[in-house]
């Protein structure tokens, strides 16, 4: 039997307890023994953002807030590529090192609606699921709306999934941290600390909103 491996990405600028919850929630409902996080080196969405931090520090706050979970895994993957971050270089070389994975691509409603894939449809040709979540301000509707229009071979892999109501963002944090203001139960506690230690995020409140989505 397939071994059924969730993978999440993104900028994780930083990672929070949201994407933890989300993501334990995906490996219960889809039934996945393991849910890789995989940082991006060079998003292709913003490839020029302003607050994001060094790759080497989101990924050790990955790793700290993922530690504890055995079915939480880390990748490099995309770290140690050194060039703008694709889904579909990812997937490939997934793929490629481990051809009996069952691979479920996990992302959030916004990035169907808002984002350019880069060779989508061979991109769901690796995959056993591509897994839309719900999330707050994203209308489910809309989102089916689009799914519907698809064509068969690309619908059917499509699956999509409600997410619970967290109203944490890697954006909301960062500009608390530029006002002084806790982040206590947002993020995982050895998560705060290394913020805290490395004096991250402590720059321009008036940062624009970003858009976390991996493509």
């Amino acid at each position: 039997m397939n071994k059924r491996i969730g993978i999440l990405g993104g900028t994780f600028n930083p990672i929070h307890n949201g994407h933890l919850i989300t993501a334990e929630r995906a490996a219960e409902e889809l039934e996945l023994e393991e849910i890789l996080f995989i940082p991006n080196q060079i998003p292709p969405h913003r490839r020029h953002e302003k607050g994001l931090v060094s790759g080497e520090d989101r990924w050790l706050m990955v790793q700290l807030a993922t530690w504890d979970n055995p079915r939480f895994i880390p990748s490099r993957i995309e770290l140690d590529r050194h060039r703008v971050s694709y889904s579909l270089d990812t997937i490939v070389e997934l793929r490629s090192l481990n051809p009996d994975w069952a691979l479920f691509f996990i992302t959030g409603a916004d990035a169907i609606l808002k984002y350019q894939w880069h060779g989508f449809p061979q991109l769901l040709s690796l995959l056993s699921g591509f897994v839309i979540l719900s999330r707050p301000g994203i209308i489910r509707d809309e989102v089916r709306q689009k799914v519907e229009i698809m064509p068969a071979e690309i619908k059917n892999k499509i699956i999509l999934k409600e997410t619970p109501l967290i109203e944490i963002s890697s954006t909301d944090i960062r500009k608390r941290l530029a006002e002084g203001k806790s982040i206590k139960y947002m993020v995982p506690p050895p998560v705060e600390s290394y913020i805290q230690k490395k004096h991250l995020y402590f720059g321009d409140p008036e940062e624009k909103p970003e858009k976390e989505a991996t493509q």
